[in-house]
């Protein structure tokens, strides 16, 4: 029995940390695709309708890389708790086992 759950904590634990650096590598293609879109700044078109446009667009898309990364970070940390809750749960359940054996 043992085996099985120790085995189902390291999977968990190791998808955690795969969603926390996948989160990281997003981090960094969306820092490099913001900067190559939005330059030093402001659109290439000034201050004109269309370059307001351009910068609101940008702005959006910031946030929502910024957000994404958030989530993806956020659901690594989760899964990373479930596997300590599950390693605890399971030590819990194996001291219980133990003490009414005794």
């Amino acid at each position: 029995m043992g085996q099985e759950l120790l085995f189902d904590h390291a999977a968990l634990s190791g998808a955690g940390r795969h969603m926390k650096d996948s989160a990281a590598l997003f981090r960094r293609h969306a820092d490099s695709l913001l900067l190559s879109v939005g330059g030093s700044g402001g659109s290439a078109f000034g201050g004109t309708l269309l370059g307001t446009a351009v910068d609101q667009l940008n702005e959006l898309l910031h946030q929502a890389c910024g957000q994404t990364h958030h989530n993806l970070h956020a659901t690594g940390t989760g899964i990373e708790v479930m596997a300590d809750d599950l390693r605890k749960g399971v030590a819990a359940a194996e001291e219980a086992v133990r003490a009414t054996g005794s």
